[in-house]
C-alpha cells in the first residue's frame, strides 16, 4: 500500500485557511550578539541586546485542560500554551522569547512567553507551532 500522497493545491489552502485564523500579533525576540553581563545581586547572566527574529501575525491558543501540580502548601493550575505562525516564518530556536503586541484578549497584549519546543505536525504542516511558558518580564531566562 502506498503512502497518502496530499495535493500542493489541498497543502496550500490549508495553510492559507489556518494563516486566517491568526489574529494576533506578536514580537520573537532572541539573545543578541552583545555582552553577557553578570548582575551579582539577582546572580543572574544577561545578554546585553536581543535581536527581533519575528514581527507579524501569530495565535497563541491554549487546550482547555489544566493539570495541578502540587508545591508545598499550594496547588496550582498548569496549562498548555500553544504558538502558530503562519507556515512560511521563520521557525525560532527554543529558548526564545514572544512579546505579544495584540490580541483579541486584553490580558495577553504585553505579556512575554518563552518557546519551550517546537511541535512538528503532520503532512500538512499547515502552521508553525510551538509549545511556550508564560514569563514575569523579558529575557528573564536569558
Amino acid at each position: 500500500m502506498s503512502p497518502m500522497r496530499i495535493s500542493p493545491f489541498s497543502r496550500s489552502y490549508i495553510r492559507y485557511r489556518s494563516s486566517e485564523l491568526m489574529t494576533d500579533a506578536c514580537q520573537i525576540l532572541t539573545p543578541g550578539p552583545g555582552r553577557v553581563v553578570y548582575d551579582p545581586v539577582t546572580r543572574r547572566a544577561t545578554n546585553t541586546t536581543t535581536d527581533f527574529f519575528y514581527d507579524g501575525p501569530c495565535r497563541l491558543w491554549e487546550i482547555p485542560a489544566a493539570s495541578s501540580v502540587r508545591y508545598q502548601d499550594l496547588e496550582l493550575l498548569v496549562t498548555t500554551m500553544f504558538l502558530s505562525l503562519p507556515y512560511d516564518a521563520v521557525v525560532p530556536e527554543p529558548e526564545s522569547q514572544v512579546h505579544m503586541t495584540y490580541s483579541d484578549d486584553p490580558s495577553v497584549i504585553g505579556r512575554y512567553y518563552q518557546v519551550e519546543a517546537i511541535v512538528r505536525s503532520g503532512g500538512l504542516r499547515a502552521a508553525r507551532r510551538m509549545l511556550v511558558n508564560a514569563i514575569d518580564t523579558p529575557s528573564a531566562l536569558w
